[in-house]
């Protein structure tokens, strides 16, 4: 199972689970009595049957495959919800809003892996793996609440230029340590949580630089006379620091049991040409 899999399908059920509780909440609002009931039923079984088709997703694909049938799939619910609805006389909705929203999110996602050069990496116990995985999440979890969340534009950008420049270190380390070596696997792991500290410090570095130091005037009414308090306005350290320090605790926990990572791309391949005999889940 590729990490890209992994992660994408928990950004559309996620958010297919998150339209079908608005759908719900909107059916016992106040404007309750001006909404189609059965419409409403019908786009929550799409929603609930597309979650079905990507948790079931044949994971021999490779990911470039993965991502055209989640699309495709999410396009095609689209479009009979739009039917549905015209064949009754009303509009989408916001259902339409939603499943464009959901379609760009999936796009943006592949785009942010393919760029950190994690497509077709399937899931192992090796650490470099495990610190991509988390890294991917983190990538998932900022285009899941892009919409949501009070960004600093800059700031992200500074923070995944900073991920991704550190594992393209370590990744570029690892490849030059000596295998032969009796202490190959310590050396391996202790590289890996060296680049998850680095990831960590240099975020806290990028945070530093958007942060503000306000001073304020207090009075001490004890001794009459005049001080002062400062503190930081600015972005904290955030979502990235929380997933980097999952990856460490995870990989410390790790027997040094683990094959030296190899990229899978062109094995992945191989499942394009047989694709006809995976069984396509309905």
């Amino acid at each position: 199972m590729s990490i890209f899999l992994v992660v994408m399908r928990d950004l559309v059920v996620k958010s297919l689970e998150a339209i079908k509780v608005r759908i719900e909440g909107d059916d016992h609002s106040l404007k309750s009595v001006f909404r189609n009931k059965e419409i409403s039923e019908f786009k929550k079984t799409l929603a609930s049957d597309t979650i079905k088709f990507t948790q079931e997703l044949a994971e021999g694909l490779s990911d470039e495959r993965l991502r055209e049938k989640v699309v495709s799939r999410l396009l095609e619910i689209q479009k009979n919800a739009h039917l549905y609805c015209q064949e009754r006389g009303l509009s989408l909705g916001q259902f339409g809003l939603e499943i464009n929203q959901l379609i760009l999110m999936v796009q943006t996602l592949y785009s942010k892996l393919h760029d950190f050069n994690m497509l077709d990496m399937p899931i192992t116990p090796n650490p470099f793996v495990q610190l991509c995985h988390y890294s991917a999440q983190y990538l998932s979890h900022r285009v899941y609440h892009s919409n949501t969340m009070s960004l600093n534009v800059e700031l992200s950008k500074d923070k995944e230029k900073l991920l991704k420049l550190n594992i393209d270190n370590c990744k570029f380390e690892l490849d030059g340590l000596d295998r032969s070596n009796q202490n190959y696997k310590q050396h391996y792991q202790v590289r890996i949580l060296q680049a998850i500290d680095k990831i960590r410090a240099d975020n806290e570095q990028a945070c530093q630089k958007y942060r503000s130091n306000i001073g304020i005037p207090l009075v001490n009414l004890m001794f009459f006379q005049a001080i002062s308090a400062s503190f930081s306005l600015g972005p904290q350290l955030g979502y990235i620091d929380i997933f980097m320090q999952r990856a460490k605790e995870s990989i410390e926990k790790q027997v040094l049991e683990f094959e030296p990572f190899v990229q899978a791309a062109e094995a992945y391949a191989q499942y394009d040409k047989q694709e006809a005999l995976v069984a396509r889940p309905q």
